[in-house]
């Protein structure tokens, strides 16, 4: 539902594309990824899903209620 610029076409990046975005701005030098741990949208079950570690971009399952940031995306 967030609707950043005006637009709401964003969307909860899945895991494989919280590790390419990890590794281009890794690539540049840094980045906007200024949390260490962000959610993606794949699930594992009903209880867990997939979360990137943003420092060494180790993915692991976790429980969804655990704390991590999210980076909403829109496909161009």
């Amino acid at each position: 539902e967030y609707r950043g610029g005006g637009r709401k076409d964003w969307f909860l990046p899945s895991k494989k594309e919280l590790t390419v975005m990890r590794s281009v701005l890794a690539a540049r030098g840094g980045g906007v990824l200024s949390g260490r741990y962000y959610w993606s949208s794949t699930e594992v079950d009903g209880s867990l899903s997939w979360r990137i570690d943003a420092e060494s971009g180790e993915l692991f399952a976790d429980g969804k209620d655990c704390t991590a940031c999210v980076r909403a995306v829109r496909q161009f």
